[in-house]
């Protein structure tokens, strides 16, 4: 808490303002328990206090660029979401009047109800096709570890094994159930990936969809302890995609990749 204060205090008075107001108000709700807030990307959640990611949402702790990305599109979409959590990504979508179609995939079952009731929340649940599903190359029935207090960080990647506080059994399915998912076909579809060091897997099923050859954008985050980001930018150039942005830095960042 004090380095981010201090983090704050270097950003300026009216940031570490802000920032302090913030996390007073946070404290409040959870004081009170009050059970649907405000995130600061603008969209109604059910509170989960305990859980990391819930905070992540709150605070806006991803930053501005994908959400705004989404916010602004201009041009008529469908959006695929792959790890959708509790929804941040795909009612920012959905909220987007170009945005046509929503496919949300989310495997552990207590985050996907999360998922279902802030989509209902927000009165975007129409727009969604809301999938219990881990997208892999089989069809399977797995238990992976689950930590509730940090639900973000779930994957069946045998790269990124993290022990959890309990186990939880998932369906995962490969690219002939997802391509039975889009019955009815768009001319353009973004894509969002974000599986804990599962992407290769994820973009290499997707890619085996007829409806791939409509993507336009993907983005996905890259570990390099878990993956090579080269195979994965080697694997899209081969799919078509040339631009591929960088957003933050270290080893642990996202890719916004585009045609």
């Amino acid at each position: 808490m004090i380095s981010k204060l201090k983090r704050a205090y270097e950003l300026g008075f009216f940031y570490t303002l802000n920032w302090l107001l913030r996390r007073l108000k946070f404290y409040f709700l959870r004081f009170f328990g009050i059970k649907k807030v405000r995130s600061k990307y603008d969209i109604l959640l059910y509170a989960d206090y305990s859980d990391a990611t819930f905070r992540f949402y709150f605070f806006a702790s991803y930053g501005f660029f994908y959400s705004n990305y989404l916010k602004n599109y201009s041009s008529k979409f469908a959006f695929i979401d792959v790890g959708a959590n509790k929804g941040l990504y795909s009612i920012l979508a959905a909220k987007n009047s170009n945005c046509k179609k929503v496919y949300s995939f989310e495997p552990i079952p207590p985050t996907f109800d999360y998922l279902k009731r802030n989509s209902s929340l927000n009165g975007v649940l129409s727009k969604c096709d809301l999938h219990n599903f881990a997208i892999s190359d089989v069809c399977d029935e797995i238990d992976i570890p689950f930590n509730p207090n940090h639900s973000g960080v779930a994957s069946i990647s045998d790269s990124n094994k993290r022990s959890g506080s309990e186990t939880v059994r998932i369906h995962t399915i490969n690219y002939e159930i997802l391509e039975s998912f889009f019955t009815t076909k768009t001319d353009n579809y973004i894509v969002k990936v974000d599986v804990e060091g599962f992407e290769f897997t994820v973009l290499t099923e997707i890619f085996k969809c007829d409806f791939s050859e409509s993507i336009s954008s993907i983005f996905y985050e890259v570990d390099e302890k878990w993956e090579s980001p080269t195979r994965t930018e080697d694997f899209l150039r081969k799919m078509g995609f040339n631009n591929f942005e960088i957003i933050g830095d270290g080893t642990h960042y996202d890719v916004l990749a585009t045609k």
